[in-house]
């Protein structure tokens, strides 16, 4: 049988079984899941637990390196790297050398995320993003011996975004504006601006506040901080917002629209190439 792909109540009912609590693969499955949030299964710290320490009295090694992982990462009890490396030991995994690992693991489990997001399994990456918010917390109070390059507001700015961009997917624009306007995100993703435009738009918010997306946008077009893409796309709406009759609102032309067509046909977006031969 093929465990991963089998439905988490399919895998509960395999264990409920007489002999499902010798399965250790199927247990050790199930703790992963409720551990990290995968297969769109809702995080529970103590569930995970109470499945590893089944499987660890089977000498699953699935279960000693998840055990190691908990204790390591102070997940569910107290961090305690002494009692994670024997679990690591056990697994036949060689311990973290230092604390600050914790970052990659965090950014690690951020491109799992947005793997998932990519896959419009959004369920399951926010599941993830819900697991990186507490062990975030965890190092905010002290509870995680964290020595990481990026701080505490920095690593929930990452997950904040990948979360408003999943609302995006997910056409819940109001979510996604709140989310966006937590500190840090649009600093770190100034093309969240032509993504909140784009809701503002679908759900026909009055024209002040077109206007001032519009100065947003003008504002962030340059930021290093895009992609050529982004700021293709940031580009693309600034010239189709002057063109639409936006511009006098913030203290332009309409024909300034086609200096943002060209540069966002130098970011190399078609459409805005195709403007460009009709302006």
């Amino acid at each position: 049988m093929d465990y991963k792909s089998a439905a988490t109540e399919e895998l509960e009912q395999i264990v409920r079984q007489p002999n499902g609590q010798k399965n250790g693969e199927a247990l050790c499955e199930l703790g992963e899941r409720y551990l990290y949030g995968t297969n769109s299964t809702k995080v529970n710290h103590m569930r995970a637990f109470q499945f590893f320490s089944k499987g660890e009295k089977l000498g699953e090694k699935r279960a000693y390196a998840a055990l190691a992982e908990m204790y390591y990462n102070g997940i569910l009890f107290p961090k305690n790297e002494d009692v994670a490396k024997e679990y690591y030991m056990k697994a036949g995994i060689q311990p973290p050398a230092q604390s600050d690992n914790i970052e990659q693991r965090i950014e690690s489990c951020l491109n799992d995320a947005e793997t998932y997001r990519q896959n419009e399994q959004y369920t399951d990456a926010k599941n993830i993003c819900g697991s990186l918010l507490s062990q975030i917390d965890d190092i905010r109070t002290g509870k995680v011996n964290y020595q990481g390059s990026k701080s505490a507001d920095e690593l929930e700015a990452e997950v904040k975004w990948l979360l408003a961009y999943i609302s995006y997917n997910e056409q819940r624009y109001d979510d996604m504006e709140q989310l966006l306007l937590q500190p840090y995100v649009l600093q770190r993703h100034p093309w969240g601006i032509y993504l909140m435009t784009i809701g503002h738009r679908i759900l026909q918010k009055d024209s002040s506040q077109i206007a001032r997306d519009l100065q947003m946008l003008i504002q962030n077009s340059k930021s290093a901080n895009m992609s050529m893409q982004e700021k293709g796309d940031t580009n693309l709406m600034i010239a189709e917002l002057l063109s639409e009759g936006f511009a006098n609102m913030v203290a332009m032309n309409p024909q300034d629209a086609r200096a943002y067509y060209q540069e966002a046909a130098n970011c190399g977006n078609a459409y805005a190439r195709e403007q460009l031969i009709n302006f």
